[in-house]
């Protein structure tokens, strides 16, 4: 039998947390954030990682559009992690009781 290969190649540069969970729920977004923040400058990568709390649909979108610019001058090259809940509505921002 032949042994199996795989090959994987990442090249991504970031990590993006955009966290629009409510003031009263477990802060797993910035649990998340620390903990990489902690890990990431242990083994040389300061800065691989961004958290974004996200408190309305306009900080949701410049969030989004600030990245958007990175990744077209080819700077960035991330992974974007949204902790947040949604429905169909969208994506749900208590804090301003929006979706997106």
């Amino acid at each position: 039998m032949e042994e199996l290969v795989y090959t994987s190649i990442c090249q991504n540069n970031g990590l993006i947390i955009f966290d629009a969970l409510g003031e009263s729920e477990m802060q797993t977004g910035l649990r998340l954030y620390e903990d990489l923040l902690d890990h990431s400058t242990a083994i040389g990568r300061a800065g691989y990682c961004s958290f974004h709390k996200i408190k309305s649909k306009q900080m949701l979108i410049a969030a989004l559009r600030m990245v958007q610019t990175e990744c077209r001058s080819g700077v960035l090259f991330p992974v974007l992690h949204f902790e947040c809940h949604g429905d169909p509505e969208g994506i749900c921002l208590p804090a301003s009781n929006e979706y997106v």
